[in-house]
């Protein structure tokens, strides 16, 4: 399957332009970080609580200039715990805006290279599906997301070795498909 490097975790650097953004910032007591090493790459790793109204926990990239527009979606190489996260895209710069999300289970403890074609994603703000928003614009992405939620209370980790943009025609892909009940 071709695929362009967007991010190759198992560079420290790439690592480093990722960040947290948990429900503390509304007053949950969800904590994770992000983190990594020479084997598995990013590590996205924390506790997620639903005390106090909360319930996610997300890391998030840098804003920059990620014109997709050649590709026909994202693929992740990842090792996860059995739970259900998201991916999330940005198309403007703000904090708080409208995301464009692609939910996904992970299989414990077993490597997956995820597919998620463009028709996968659906526009939603705060978690909530949007029926009235413009459709996803691959050349204006400018930041991209990872997110614990839908309350699965507890530990979890989800390790990354990569982010691609996908190219080419797809032959022999582990394609999610879209689950617009779960945004």
């Amino acid at each position: 399957m071709a695929a362009r490097v967007i991010f190759d975790f198992l560079d420290p650097a790439a690592i480093r332009a990722w960040h947290s953004i948990d429900d503390v910032v509304m007053g949950g007591r969800s904590r994770s970080r992000v983190g990594g090493d020479a084997q598995d790459g990013m590590i996205f790793t924390g506790t997620l609580s639903l005390e106090n109204g909360g319930g996610f926990a997300s890391i998030r990239s840098v804003v920059g200039r990620y014109d997709l527009s050649r590709a026909r979606g994202v693929r992740l190489i990842l090792r996860g715990d059995g739970l259900r996260y998201k991916f999330s895209l940005r198309c403007d710069s703000a904090f708080d805006g409208i995301s464009y999300q692609a939910s996904f289970v992970t299989f414990g403890d077993d490597w997956q290279d995820l597919a998620l074609p463009w028709a996968a994603f659906v526009p939603t703000y705060h978690g909530r599906v949007l029926t009235q928003a413009p459709p996803l614009n691959p050349a204006d992405i400018c930041s991209f997301g990872l997110i614990l939620a839908d309350r699965q209370q507890g530990p979890f980790r989800l390790a990354v070795r990569g982010l691609l943009a996908l190219e080419g025609d797809g032959d022999g892909e582990q394609i999610a498909a879209p689950d617009p009940a779960r945004g």
